[in-house]
């Protein structure tokens, strides 16, 4: 999977270019977990770069970009397949916040934890 991000993402800020690619030559899992809201370039990240995805039931998503009138400059959802090229689009799209509950049945996730006392 990563090989076919490496070809789709725009590596012109050479920071988050570095920061990706030192995730992809990791030696052990990029393992990302989230107990709230994971929001913009984490959220990306998170797509682009992590082995494992865990999240809580009270984590959300969001692409705030759109709302703030700024263009993002981190790997989006749309460029690994994992997401699914609609679903990506509507979430950036419409900077919708997006429950973990929805993410987990998208897909996008490894495991989604309900907690527990």
């Amino acid at each position: 999977m990563r090989e076919e991000c490496k070809d789709r993402i725009d590596f012109t800020d050479i920071a988050q270019k570095k920061l990706t690619l030192k995730m992809w030559q990791f030696d052990k899992p990029v393992i990302a977990a989230v107990n709230g809201l994971v929001v913009g370039g984490a959220f990306t990240l998170c797509l682009s770069c992590a082995d494992l995805i865990y999240v809580s039931e009270h984590a959300w998503a969001q692409l705030p970009f759109v709302n703030i009138g700024i263009i993002r400059n981190s790997p989006p959802p749309i460029s690994c397949p994992t997401p699914g090229f609609q679903r990506a689009k509507e979430l950036i799209y419409f900077a919708e916040r997006i429950p973990a509950q929805q993410l987990s049945s998208w897909g996008w996730l490894t495991r989604f934890s309900p907690t527990t006392s």
